[in-house]
């Protein structure tokens, strides 16, 4: 009897188990979809067109090292040196954080919870304005070069000139990009240049922020940073470097921990 009872038991122990089991995935699930489906309410309405104020030069190149936390980028000699002659801050990256939202969130100012891109698996446009939008609506030269989820996102195409292309497995872009960035400004007279630079964070992603590869990407991808600051410096142009995101010392993002969510915001220029 005492046997049967400890079996009765057990039984219930496990099915209590099981079913918590079960109960704590449907609520796991519940709560991404809760994310990932999020409805923004600040966007339900046509709101007005930003005013554009005066502008303190006549050239702004923003650079979006994906994947580069604030650690990392004083580790590198080019950014090191560009902080030297402009303004060098520490960006906080809001959560998620996740490449599409902190995308949106350095191209619009807005946050993911105003924003509605909560993560990598938003899909269409964005639907809060952006800095391709304010500049294209004051009649200004916009060059993109970057992913062609900057289409997807942000209608790259729109812009006066554009370069997009995605990084495939084993190769390295950034170099290709900046070099199609200099050749693009120079074409059209940008007064926006946005450039967006992914090896690093594949790097990451691969072999983690503490790996030697990661060290190396980052040393190469700051180079072609270096690279693009000197084709286009001159007394009319503002250099932004920044990031998105950092990584974990075994890779990976999208959490609050200080080596994902601290980033480089370099600023250097007339007017900084």
């Amino acid at each position: 009897m005492r046997a049967l009872s400890r079996w009765a038991a057990l039984l219930v122990t496990i099915v209590a188990c099981v079913a918590g089991a079960i109960a704590a995935y449907q609520l796991a699930g519940y709560s991404w979809d809760q994310v990932v489906n999020y409805r923004t309410p600040y966007v339900a309405g046509d709101l007005p067109a930003a005013r554009s104020g005066p502008a303190l030069a006549d050239r702004v190149v923003l650079v979006i090292v994906d994947g580069l936390g604030d650690s990392a980028s004083r580790s590198v000699t080019g950014i090191q040196a560009l902080r030297g002659y402009g303004a060098d801050f520490v960006a906080v990256a809001p959560q998620p954080s996740l490449s599409y939202p902190n995308w949106t969130t350095l191209l619009s100012g807005a946050p993911q919870a105003v924003s509605g891109v909560t993560t990598n698996w938003y899909e269409g446009a964005v639907r809060v304005e952006t800095l391709i939008d304010t500049s294209l609506l004051a009649g200004r030269s916009v060059v993109v070069v970057g992913p062609e989820s900057f289409e997807t996102l942000y209608g790259a195409r729109r812009a006066t000139a554009h370069y997009l292309k995605d990084w495939k497995e084993g190769e390295y872009l950034s170099g290709e990009l900046v070099t199609q960035a200099l050749a693009l400004a120079e074409d059209v007279n940008a007064s926006l240049l946005i450039v967006h630079l992914p090896d690093v964070d594949e790097a990451g992603h691969d072999y983690g922020r503490d790996s030697e590869e990661y060290a190396k990407t980052a040393e190469r991808v700051d180079a072609d940073v270096s690279r693009l600051v000197a084709g286009l410096q001159d007394d009319r142009t503002i250099f932004i470097v920044t990031a998105d995101h950092g990584h974990l010392a075994a890779g990976g993002h999208g959490g609050w921990e200080e080596d994902v969510t601290r980033v480089p915001a370099v600023f250097a220029g007339p007017g900084i």
